[in-house]
């Protein structure tokens, strides 16, 4: 079994794309100008077939902004609100603590830009 069928990698890019930082440019996809690793890159490609995410019309520059479709709209919110995976901090940059990370601190934390 894939971590993606268990919905990990789903998330992580779902939460990406909602966070309104991705893009696609050519073959890459990238967020907030970042080269997006390949395991997520890879969730974002089977969200695309799915339906759950969609791109814009080409900018000038050539890149295309994924948003999260209806259908991803909903699967995002399910996978949030059944706690799939701990931390719900909505700031979790801002929970740190002098002397490490908050008690919620998880996966969540290391996906903030």
């Amino acid at each position: 079994m894939t971590l993606l069928a268990t919905g990990l990698y789903e998330w992580i890019a779902l939460h990406r794309v909602n966070g309104d930082g991705v893009a696609s440019w050519g073959d890459c996809w990238l967020d907030s100008g970042h080269r997006i690793p390949g395991y997520v890159t890879e969730a974002l490609t089977e969200l695309l077939a799915g339906g759950l995410i969609v791109l814009a019309d080409q900018d000038p520059y050539g890149m295309r902004r994924a948003a999260l479709t209806e259908s991803g709209t909903v699967r995002y919110e399910w996978l949030v609100s059944n706690n799939r995976w701990p931390c719900r901090c909505p700031h979790p940059v801002r929970h740190r603590l002098s002397a490490g990370w908050c008690e919620r601190s998880s996966l969540y934390d290391t996906l903030a830009p």
